[in-house]
């Protein structure tokens, strides 16, 4: 997995440590309204999981809804950037406001995703990044849920487990990877994709896709393990890579 790197054009603010925390058990928070502003005295540590943090809130064997909120400052100098919020996995299923607004919700767990909250944000000020979090297992869920009907239905050779499932493990629920804000010029790398194939002992055949947005005909310059710097001509990374010992898929 590739991490977002702080460097000249990215500006990384990392959010990891201790969030404000509620649980949810009758899934009422919504139309309470609590990603408007979260009202607990609970902590917790982000990255981190609530069934090994809070045992003494009842929250070992809790299976369901919960809050997190923090609240951060976006400086000035990100003005006429894009900003975007990145959480590294939570698991499995989550929704994001900010400042009381919706950005967006995530369907994955284990993996990371990220919006842009540009338009959401106040520069100069706190902002509060609420993250709604579940961990029931369904048959949308990776891994997947079983009730116990189909436990019984699908003869399953070993004991129903809690919560019934079709894996050995227990599926914590939580923020399990750093949450981040990051801002980044409005011409950016949007997309990578690298296939490689090799064809011989000398041989070996890549194939590239960089996507760019916030910008027309850009130039892309790649460099590989000796140091050679490729650019956007097809001609002349072909003719870079067959020096390297590699061709190219183009």
């Amino acid at each position: 997995m590739l991490y977002p790197v702080h460097n000249n054009f990215r500006s990384i603010l990392d959010l990891s440590g201790f969030w404000k925390f509620k649980a949810d058990p009758l899934k009422i928070g919504e139309k309470k309204k609590w990603y408007k502003g979260l009202k607990t005295e609970i902590e917790i540590a982000v990255p981190g999981s609530w069934n090994e943090q809070l045992a003494e809130e009842g929250l070992s064997d809790f299976i369901g809804t919960a809050w997190y909120s923090r609240k951060c400052f976006i400086p000035k100098d990100f003005q006429l950037r894009k900003i975007w919020l990145r959480v590294g996995s939570a698991d499995y299923y989550s929704k994001v406001w900010v400042n009381g607004k919706y950005v967006g919700e995530n369907h994955l767990g284990f993996l990371p995703y990220e919006f842009e909250i540009t338009e959401f944000i106040s520069l100069g000020v706190e902002s509060e990044i609420i993250i709604l979090v579940n961990n029931e297992l369904n048959h949308e869920t990776v891994p997947q849920g079983i009730t116990p009907t189909q436990f019984l239905e699908e003869n399953r050779l070993r004991e129903e487990t809690n919560p019934p499932s079709r894996f050995d493990f227990y599926p914590f629920g939580g923020i399990h990877r750093p949450v981040q804000i990051i801002a980044t010029p409005h011409q950016y790398i949007s997309k990578i994709k690298v296939d490689t194939r090799i064809l011989g002992a000398k041989k070996g055949r890549v194939k590239a896709e960089i996507e760019v947005a916030g910008v027309q005909d850009a130039k892309v310059a790649v460099s590989i393990g000796n140091g050679k710097e490729l650019i956007s001509d097809q001609s002349k990374v072909v003719d870079n890579l067959a020096r390297c010992g590699l061709t190219i898929n183009s």
